[in-house]
């Protein structure tokens, strides 16, 4: 791997459920203070294993200590995740109330994943390595805050740490813990809106059809920011001055995948000796792509 907000007043605490997304089961129980309370929004996704099975968290009621697994795709409630982006307290209006209590996201993108009435999250306290994912009430505990790169499912907590198949196994009830992000297909999905409609799965994610706009969006950057090349894109630099520098915790990435061709990037001839890419920061990814180096001898094809 390479280095790189419904406002409610309220006179005491209680819980307040709301779907955003008409016959979908989702909900998220925050904290009310004696001023205001900030309602979540969120839309719900199918979120399909490469082993070809979906997430599944068993039909209601939900049951608070249950295992997440997967199971064959059926479009039932109970494999409609909702995905909620958090949001930093500055950014919502409930800001300016003393006392309001919102879930703050760990990291920048940081999105909780709803189950029904409950949460996916894991019980131990930190995340641990082989920990079992199951249902919880809803809090945004760090066991419950997770980062989204377009297939992979990372712990805000520790990044080190992704959603997979337990022992790698792709049978129908087979648990979804947490282990060590290798890039392996046992800990990729891919992520399909229940309403059929291409919707991001977060703010962080930045569309790009051509080269100014890779510029734009690089220079433009937050942690956990993913730009994604269209997918019949193809961008080709025919003056770069330098690499383009991928900032800390940013992913690029195309649709290259089985017949899939996905974009290209092509650095044109001229540009001996010059690199395309370089990483300014840790936990940089570039997936997805076809890279055109601008020429074919052996050390052309090496500077990209």
């Amino acid at each position: 791997m390479l280095n790189s907000i419904h406002l409610k007043v309220s006179g005491k605490s209680s819980c307040i459920f709301l779907c955003a997304i008409p016959g979908a089961v989702c909900a998220l129980p925050l904290l009310l203070s004696a001023a205001a309370q900030v309602l979540p929004s969120f839309s719900t996704f199918y979120v399909k294993s490469y082993a070809g099975r979906c997430l599944d968290f068993g039909p209601p009621p939900q049951v608070i200590g249950s295992a997440v697994f997967i199971y064959d795709c059926n479009g039932t409630i109970a494999q409609q995740v909702g995905i909620q982006e958090l949001f930093p307290l500055e950014t919502h209006a409930a800001a300016r109330i003393v006392g309001t209590s919102v879930p703050q996201p760990l990291e920048p993108h940081a999105v909780i994943l709803h189950a029904g009435t409950k949460c996916i999250g894991s019980s131990a306290n930190p995340p641990i390595d082989g920990g079992i994912l199951e249902l919880e009430a809803c809090s945004a505990s760090s066991g419950q805050q997770f980062l989204l790169d377009g297939d992979s499912i990372m712990l805000a907590a520790n990044r080190r740490l992704a959603v997979q198949l337990q022992n790698a196994h792709g049978a129908k009830r087979t648990p979804l813990v947490l282990g060590p992000r290798n890039l392996s297909d046992t800990e990729f999905w891919d992520f399909t809106a229940t309403d059929g409609t291409a919707k991001k799965l977060t703010t962080g994610f930045i569309s790009v059809l051509n080269e100014n706009d890779l510029r734009n969006a690089l220079q433009n950057t937050i942690p956990n920011t993913v730009i994604v090349v269209d997918g019949g894109a193809s961008l080709d630099f025919k003056d770069l001055d330098g690499p383009l520098l991928i900032p800390d915790r940013v992913t690029i990435r195309g649709g290259r995948r089985g017949t899939n061709l996905g974009p290209q990037i092509t650095l044109s001839p001229g540009h001996i000796g010059l690199a395309l890419f370089k990483t300014a920061g840790n936990n940089v990814r570039i997936t997805g792509l076809r890279l055109h180096g601008p020429g074919r001898a052996r050390s052309h094809r090496d500077s990209c």
